[in-house]
């Protein structure tokens, strides 16, 4: 095994592999995009500085999801973003839920009777995909990315770990960026992938 390999897969985790389907989804099927579960007595989330309804991006159905530590058990989880331009980012504070939001019901009341209008929602200026799909989700392992703000520190101590373990000399480290090409696609938990770079630095 090359040793780069061997090393980033010390940094393994439990996560959970999630696909996209060609299936319509059900109210309460974890899914992106479509009709969210809006439950009797609930507010619908909105943009907290011009109160435009946010459009649903993503929902986890923890019920019948296989477990995973320090998340939810049980209930329905949602992501909400804006439909503008920049679909919810905001620059100046990241982490302020204005123009996106995170919405959990612990508990899911099954009755298709208790479930509540929607507002109206005009088509959004821009949005990640159109449509609505299905999600199939499974266990998996995953390992930190290149990306990663902790990787430097945490794969730099792992290969001094093994240098002075092994006698491997620094001639037989491969590139990190190997791994990426074999640790893709959606995940819940795990290590996070970014398109530009790490907002938590």
């Amino acid at each position: 095994m090359p040793m780069s390999l061997h090393i980033i897969e010390r940094t393994s985790v439990k996560d959970l592999q999630v696909r996209i389907q060609e299936t319509k989804p059900s109210l309460l099927d974890t899914k992106i995009g479509g009709i969210p579960y809006f439950p009797i007595r609930a507010e619908y989330p909105k943009h907290t500085r011009n109160d435009t309804p946010l459009y649903l991006l993503c929902q986890l159905n923890f019920d019948p999801l296989p477990k995973l530590e320090d998340f939810p058990q049980t209930g329905i989880l949602q992501i909400f973003i804006d439909g503008d331009v920049f679909m919810g980012m905001d620059f100046d504070d990241p982490t302020a839920q204005d123009s996106w939001r995170i919405v959990y019901y612990p508990t899911i009341d099954t009755d298709p009777s208790h479930q509540q209008d929607l507002p109206n929602l005009p088509a959004p200026e821009r949005f990640p995909f159109e449509g609505e799909y299905k999600l199939s989700v499974k266990p998996s392992i995953g390992w930190i990315r290149s990306g990663d703000y902790r990787f430097t520190k945490v794969v730099n101590g792992l290969f001094e770990e093994e240098l002075s373990a092994n006698g491997w000399s620094d001639w037989e480290i491969h590139d990190h960026q190997m791994m990426d090409t074999q640790y893709g696609g959606s995940r819940i938990g795990g290590y996070p992938t970014f398109v530009q770079q790490d907002p938590r630095k």
